[in-house]
């Protein structure tokens, strides 16, 4: 069994649905799609994924007649792990001359 950190980075899509929650601030499904240029069901499972860690919350709100709002945003948890990932990214950084460029640049891209 993977450790939930490694398996968090590792995901395609979700270490992108924290990055743009914490730039933008909650987001329903749609403008996060739109944001990120996804497809629903990759969003759909980074969100289930994230969700289920509470990495991000899902809010729900009353619309007029019978319809609801759902809007995500980046939880305790999530903001934690993304200053936690800064501080990991600019420590690499700082020894680039001993781990290497490509390395270091993968990480440095991944928290673009």
């Amino acid at each position: 069994m993977k450790a939930e950190f490694v398996e968090l980075i590792g995901k395609q899509h979700t270490l992108r649905v924290l990055f743009t929650l914490r730039v933008t601030g909650p987001q329903r499904f749609g403008e996060l799609q739109k944001a990120l240029g996804m497809n629903p069901a990759q969003l759909d499972r980074a969100l289930k994924w994230l969700q289920e860690r509470v990495y991000i919350l899902a809010k729900t709100m009353p619309k007029r007649g019978h319809s609801v709002v759902v809007t995500y945003e980046l939880g305790r948890r999530g903001a934690a792990f993304l200053d936690a990932f800064d501080s990991f990214v600019q420590g690499a950084d700082k020894r680039r001359d001993v781990l290497g460029e490509r390395p270091v640049q993968e990480l440095v891209t991944l928290a673009a």
